[in-house]
C-alpha cells in the first residue's frame, strides 16, 4: 500500500514538471477598434515561450488564439548600473499607431527590433521566424512596418531576420567597440599604472619579457568584426595594441591594425 502511495506521489510530481501548463498571462492592453492584446509567458527548460491573443473587448471573442512570437532565456546580467533577467526582457512596451491602427511590440531593453506587428482592424499579424520567413511573410512584415513607422518617424524600427536588422546590429557593434576602445585607449597612456589598464580592458593574449627586462602586453580583440572598426584617430584597425611595461608603469604603446592578424 505504501508503495502504491509513494508510485503516485512520485507520478504526480513527474505530472508537474512535465506537463503541467504555467502559462501566466502577464500584460493586457486595451485597443482601437474593441480589442484587447494580451501577453502570455509559459515557462519552458531553458527559455520563456511568448505567446499574444487578440479578442474582442466586449464578447471576449478570440479573434487571434494564444500564438508563439518570441523565444526568452533565462540568463541574468548585471553590472554597476544595469540588470537584465529574463522577466524585465519580457515586460515588453506596446507601440500603438494612432494613424495607421499598427501595434508593435518592442523589449525595454532593445526598442529597436520588432518581435512582433499586430493589424488589431484586420486580425492578422506578423512576428520575424529566426529560420526563414516567405516572401508572402516578408511583403506583409514590411508593410505593417512600414505602416508603424508614419506615427513614430524619429524611432529606429528593424525586423529581426531582415538585411536592415543585420546592418544595424553591425551600426550598434562598431558603436560598442569604439566605445570600448576609446575606454581602454585613455587608460593606457604612457606613464599609466598597468594594473590600471587591466582593469577596464580586456585581458592579455600575451605576455614576454624581453632582456632588458621590460614586458611587452599584446591586449587585443581578434574577433573577425573588428575589421568594421576602420580607422580610430587614423591609427588603421584597432583591434587592440601591445604595451611595454617598466616595474609596473606603461612606457611604451603600438597599435596593431588588421593586417597584423
Amino acid at each position: 500500500m505504501a508503495g502504491a502511495a509513494l508510485f503516485l506521489i512520485v507520478g504526480f510530481l513527474v505530472y508537474l514538471v512535465f506537463f503541467a501548463d504555467d502559462t501566466k498571462k502577464t500584460q493586457s492592453i486595451e485597443l482601437p477598434e474593441g480589442r484587447v492584446l494580451n501577453i502570455y509567458l509559459t515557462s519552458e527548460w531553458e527559455f520563456y515561450d511568448c505567446k499574444f491573443e487578440l479578442l474582442e473587448a466586449h464578447t471576449k471573442k478570440v479573434l487571434i488564439p494564444q500564438t508563439h512570437f518570441h523565444w526568452e532565456r533565462y540568463f541574468t546580467f548585471e553590472s554597476a548600473s544595469f540588470k537584465s533577467t529574463p522577466e524585465s526582457r519580457t515586460k515588453f512596451a506596446f507601440l500603438v499607431g494612432v494613424k495607421s491602427g499598427i501595434v508593435g511590440l518592442v523589449s525595454p531593453e532593445d526598442a529597436e527590433h520588432v518581435l512582433l506587428l499586430v493589424n488589431p482592424a484586420k486580425s492578422n499579424f506578423f512576428a520575424p521566424d529566426p529560420t526563414g520567413l516567405s516572401e508572402e511573410d516578408k511583403k506583409m512584415g514590411g508593410e505593417l512596418l512600414a505602416a508603424l513607422k508614419t506615427d513614430f518617424p524619429d524611432k529606429i524600427l528593424v525586423l529581426s531576420g531582415t538585411r536592415e536588422d543585420v546592418l544595424l546590429k553591425r551600426q550598434r557593434d562598431i558603436e560598442r567597440m569604439r566605445q570600448n576602445f576609446a575606454q581602454m585607449d585613455a587608460a593606457s597612456q604612457l606613464g599609466s599604472k598597468f594594473s590600471d589598464v587591466l582593469e577596464v580592458s580586456w585581458q592579455p593574449t600575451t605576455i614576454v619579457t624581453n632582456d632588458n627586462g621590460i614586458i611587452e602586453a599584446r591586449i587585443c580583440d581578434d574577433q573577425p568584426s573588428i575589421t568594421w572598426l576602420g580607422r580610430i584617430k587614423d591609427i588603421p584597425l584597432t583591434n587592440g595594441f601591445v604595451l611595454q611595461v617598466s616595474n609596473g608603469i606603461v612606457v611604451g604603446k603600438t597599435y596593431l591594425s588588421t593586417t597584423e592578424y
